[in-house]
């Protein structure tokens, strides 16, 4: 795709499609934030995998889809299978936005939730990578907050073997 379609996502999916993800997303989030988790959030991320596999279906695979699946998906293997196929899909489509997104995501979950320093360096060196190709400063933010995680992390657990 031309980087002047401003049409389609950078995957290649119509804006006119991903609007209405965007749309279920910001319900998704407003349910949240007003105390609805257990009862209006289940539906909406229901309601948002079979948007996202409609789209699945007349788009095939792309990098947005999978990656936005992966934020309404349970189970934190799922998750992360579906960023890493996302990943792997974005970079042989040369899709540096999705590449930096997607690194990101996961940079975060490796560190900030599983404390898996290991896969949170491999995800953030790919971070520092794809930043070089599509600059964002609120990836940069990211990267920078990861990494000083991964700082205090490595520092505390030398700390606690001493």
């Amino acid at each position: 795709m031309a980087k002047s379609d401003l049409t389609k996502t950078s995957d290649g999916i119509s804006l006119a499609d991903w609007d209405a993800v965007r749309i279920l997303a910001t319900g998704c989030v407003n349910a949240v934030v007003d105390g609805l988790e257990n009862e209006k959030s289940a539906a909406l991320r229901k309601k948002m995998l079979r948007l996202l596999n409609r789209l699945s279906m007349k788009y095939g695979d792309k990098p947005s889809i999978l990656a936005t699946k992966a934020d309404y998906v349970v189970s934190n293997k799922k998750r992360v299978n579906l960023l890493e196929d996302a990943f792997s899909l974005a970079e042989k489509m040369g899709d540096h936005k999705n590449m930096t997104l997607i690194s990101s995501s996961l940079a975060e979950f490796y560190v900030e939730d599983m404390g898996d320093l290991r896969n949170g360096r491999a995800w953030l060196d790919r971070l520092a990578n794809a930043l070089l190709d599509y600059p964002d400063s609120m990836e940069q933010s990211v990267y920078e907050r990861i990494k000083h995680t991964m700082s205090l992390q490595t520092t505390q657990k030398t700390l606690d073997s001493l």
